[in-house]
């Protein structure tokens, strides 16, 4: 049990240091991206699509509204891909720690997936 406990704070305190140092140098496109591919990478876990959509997608979302209350609600945005585009641009740069939490626990979710 320690040992497991121990190898998942490391994982967390790796990614955490390593997504935080990385994503300052980042732009804030940059980080759009990036967050684009992690959300699309849940989908290619190697699971049935039905566990995915009714299981994963459900536990990331309610991790996601807990870590990151900020995050654009794109449901409530016109259907303009600029104006969505700001929305996730304005959030990136005033919420970084929004942001960064939520890009480590997606790497570890899927990594643990």
């Amino acid at each position: 049990m320690d040992r497991k406990f121990n190898l998942l704070f490391g994982l967390i305190v790796f990614f955490t240091s390593t997504t935080t140092l990385f994503s300052q140098d980042l732009s804030p496109e940059r980080k759009i991206y990036m967050l684009k591919n992690l959300q699309n990478d849940l989908f290619k876990l190697n699971y049935d699509m039905d566990y995915i959509q009714n299981t994963l997608f459900p536990e990331t979302l309610l991790k996601r509204i807990e870590l990151a209350p900020h995050y654009p609600d794109v449901s409530s945005l016109e259907r303009n891909q600029a104006v969505i585009d700001s929305a996730f641009l304005d959030w990136v740069s005033l919420y970084p720690g929004e942001y960064n939490d939520y890009v480590v626990y997606l790497r570890l979710f899927i990594h643990a997936h």
